[in-house]
């Protein structure tokens, strides 16, 4: 091997080395995301904290996480005996009952949510994901906590 050989095969080496920090390095940082959300959730005192799951036929015995159920939250509304349209809208008597407050049940099947308002009646509407149902729940206030663990069966 002569000298300059030895120069192309030291700056090839070098060059795949670099190459290799590089996707080393790219593989690394990609499985860092700060937006994993191990993070316990922390409950104040008037949250709401809602679990939806549902059971089958074929297994009534066991939960399953009603992922994606929808969480509606109104504030002194009365939308009892009032006609649901879908997307957490209320009508009765040509008045429309809208909800203040959104959420969705999340893989771990459990939300938290913090209500805007503690003094107010609250009713909280959940619409199952699986089942496509609706389950109303009403309180005075949210001066104290709420926990909700909503079952819908077949």
């Amino acid at each position: 091997m002569n000298q300059n050989q030895v120069i192309t095969y030291i700056y090839i080496a070098m060059k795949r080395f670099i190459i290799f920090i590089g996707i080393l390095s790219l593989i690394v940082f990609t499985g860092c995301d700060k937006d994993d959300n191990t993070d316990p959730i922390v409950e104040t005192d008037n949250d709401i904290r809602i679990s939806a799951v549902y059971t089958t036929k074929e297994n009534p015995n066991k939960e399953f996480v009603d992922f994606g159920s929808k969480i509606y939250i109104y504030y002194e509304a009365e939308i009892y005996g009032s006609l649901y349209e879908g997307n957490g809208k209320f009508i009765n008597n040509n008045k429309v009952f809208t909800p203040a407050q959104t959420a969705e049940i999340d893989m771990t099947g459990i939300t938290v949510i913090t209500p805007k308002y503690i003094d107010k009646q609250i009713t909280i509407v959940i619409e199952s994901a699986y089942y496509n149902r609706l389950s109303i729940d009403s309180h005075l206030s949210a001066k104290r906590p709420i926990s909700i663990k909503l079952i819908t069966k077949p």
